[in-house]
């Protein structure tokens, strides 16, 4: 049995819950500052772990009505829940509107409705439909999401975007271009890119470029963030095919390490580029032999400085024992030579160089 009706039903009415939640909020507030007080450090106790805006988000969403939204609408410049309230919202929108569309279980972002979407925002005869509760969260990101704001204010905008685009709503293209230029790293703005994305929306490939960029610099420090099931690598490689330059993805593809292209570690790229609605987006099969091209100059053509400026290919045969031990290493400066990349997890057999099959 659902526990947020029993919640609704005991404190009699969404405002008793509002109490409670703001008691719990102050208190979590609290606990945090007297710790930062103490100098206790690594010591976390439960009351400074621990909050309950999940289940609040969950209560409210459960219990619904006009009273419900109202809250619900004027927490969402608060810092503390504003987030939370736009899922209640969502919560509730979801409820009303039951989608017939069953969605298979999928590790990756779904971008089959991409197409459909983009058309329906060229369409200016037949504008797509808003609703009242995406009106209101963007009505607050245009107030939090300025330059003169703070840190937590303008990251509090772009985390209400990434909810808001999830609604029905007219195109918020001038209020998307808003958040991207605010000064804030690109691994806060990733998931409104994917929001952006999924919604139909045309996303900028630079933007895309810079957050790749940014991202390798990142890892150099904090390597988790390639790794493929926790990392942001391939979250940032999939978006290529929605922006308005999925050629630049080649570019993308450019800077990464080889170990990070083999056709297993792009499969979510592959996937997308059969998604995109751009017109100059390559068939997939196409841009299979693009990708494949491209691998065929990187990995047998261009000589790389860090191996020693032999080509990758050339560099994974001097890796070979019986090279190493026949005297290749003076073709490569006369330095050992690092592990090359690992072999692709397609095929064991498979020609260690090969990144994208042709």
């Amino acid at each position: 049995m659902s526990l947020a009706p029993q919640v609704g039903s005991a404190i009699q009415g969404s405002y008793g819950l509002r109490r409670m939640l703001e008691r719990d909020l102050t208190d979590w507030a609290r606990a945090r500052e007297e710790h930062a007080k103490s100098g206790r450090g690594g010591v976390l106790t439960p009351d400074v772990t621990h909050c309950y805006r999940l289940q609040y988000r969950t209560a409210f969403g459960a219990i619904g009505g006009a009273e419900v939204i109202a809250l619900m609408k004027g927490y969402l410049p608060d810092l503390r829940f504003g987030s939370d309230a736009a899922c209640a919202l969502m919560d509730i929108w979801k409820r009303e509107h039951p989608s017939d569309r069953d969605k298979p279980f999928a590790a990756w972002h779904d971008f089959s409705e991409v197409k459909a979407r983009r058309k329906q925002r060229e369409d200016t005869q037949h504008p797509m439909p808003t609703c009242d509760f995406a009106e209101a969260i963007f009505e607050v990101i245009r107030e939090l999401g300025t330059h003169d704001k703070d840190d937590a204010a303008q990251r509090q905008a772009i985390g209400l975007a990434k909810i808001g685009l999830g609604l029905p709503h007219r195109t918020k293209r001038h209020e998307l271009h808003a958040l991207l230029i605010l000064p804030q790293q690109y691994t806060f703005k990733q998931g409104l890119l994917t929001a952006a994305a999924m919604a139909g929306e045309i996303i900028p490939a630079d933007t895309l470029l810079a957050g790749t960029r940014e991202l390798l610099d990142l890892a150099e420090r904090e390597s988790w963030r390639l790794d493929e099931n926790r990392g942001e690598l391939m979250g940032w490689v999939e978006l290529f095919p929605f922006s308005d330059r999925p050629s630049a993805v080649l570019d993308a593809l450019e800077l990464l390490p080889a170990e990070y292209c083999y056709a297993w570690q792009l499969r979510r790229l592959l996937s997308a580029l059969g998604d995109s609605p751009h017109p100059d987006a390559l068939p997939l099969a196409q841009a299979r032999h693009e990708l494949a091209s491209w691998r065929e100059d990187y990995n047998t053509i261009r000589p790389h400085s860090s191996l020693g400026q032999v080509t990758p290919a050339a560099y994974a045969e001097l890796s070979a024992p019986w090279m190493q031990r026949a005297g290749a290493l003076e073709q490569s400066g006369g330095s050992e030579p690092q592990p090359v990349a690992p072999q692709s997890p397609i095929d064991s057999n498979a020609e260690r160089t090969l990144l994208i099959a042709g």
